[in-house]
C-alpha cells in the first residue's frame, strides 16, 4: 500500500466528520471503483448502438468501394493483361467510330427503327379507320 493510501485512510479514520462513516464510501479506492462501475454501466448501456453505427458506416464503405469497381492489379502479368484489354476495348471502339458503328449510333438506329415502325402501324390504323367510317 502507498504512503499516500495510509495517509488518507489515517484521515478519514481520524477526522472527527467522517470517521463515523462506513469506509466502504471514504476515499480514492472508494470513488475509484464507483466510478469504474459507472463507466461500465453506460458502456453496456451504449455498446449495441455504437457497433450498429460502426457496421451500418462499414457497409456504406463497402458499397462505395464496390462502386469504384475491381481493384488495380498488383501483380506485373496482371497489369500487362490489364493495358492489353483496354487497349483492345479503345481499338474496338476507335474501328467502330470510323465505321459509323459506334454504341451511340446503333442506339440512335435502334430508335429511330422503333420510331419509324410505330409509324407505320400508326398510318395503317388510320387508314382502316378511314376506311371504316366512310
Amino acid at each position: 500500500m502507498s504512503i499516500a493510501l495510509n495517509s488518507e485512510d489515517r484521515y478519514f479514520k481520524e477526522h472527527p466528520v467522517y470517521r463515523n462513516i462506513d469506509s466502504r464510501y471514504v476515499g480514492t479506492r472508494s470513488l475509484t471503483k464507483r466510478l469504474t462501475e459507472v463507466l461500465e454501466k453506460n458502456i453496456n448501456r451504449h455498446l449495441r448502438s455504437i457497433l450498429k453505427e460502426v457496421n451500418e458506416k462499414g457497409k456504406e464503405c463497402e458499397d462505395v468501394i464496390r462502386s469504384l469497381g475491381e481493384p488495380m492489379p498488383k501483380e506485373g502479368k496482371e497489369k500487362i493483361y490489364l493495358i492489353w484489354k483496354l487497349l483492345t476495348e479503345f481499338t474496338e471502339q476507335y474501328k467502330a467510330a470510323i465505321k459509323g458503328k459506334s454504341k451511340e449510333h446503333e442506339e440512335k438506329v435502334q430508335k429511330e427503327l422503333k420510331l419509324s415502325t410505330g409509324s407505320i402501324i400508326k398510318s395503317m390504323f388510320e387508314e382502316l379507320y378511314e376506311e371504316e367510317t366512310s
